[in-house]
């Protein structure tokens, strides 16, 4: 199985029309230093494999429909990987606390 490295001197190849987020499969590595440059950029990194939502769980793509936990939970999956429900809950709730 080839997979298809992601550099800070290709990633144009994969950026949306509008420029302003990049789509990265599961076919897909991601570079340190592109993931480093994209962010400063400013250019959302979208993991196609986690788009898809929880069963059970239906957030609108308007955020301010979606619960709080439910939008941590969305971020924490895109931007870093991550897929704890629970620390997304802790994180919630340390937010509203304040």
């Amino acid at each position: 199985m080839s997979r298809t490295l992601i550099t800070r001197q290709n990633y144009r190849e994969f950026l949306a029309p509008d420029g302003k987020s990049a789509s990265i499969s599961s076919g897909m590595i991601l570079t340190p230093g592109a993931k480093d440059f994209l962010r400063e950029q400013q250019i959302r990194i979208i993991y196609e494999d986690q788009k898809k939502e929880e069963p059970g769980r239906k957030c609108s793509e308007e955020v301010k429909e979606c619960p709080l936990t439910d939008r941590v939970y969305r971020m924490m999956k895109e931007e870093f990987g991550t897929d704890d429900r629970n620390l997304a809950q802790k994180i919630a709730s340390l937010i509203t606390s304040e």
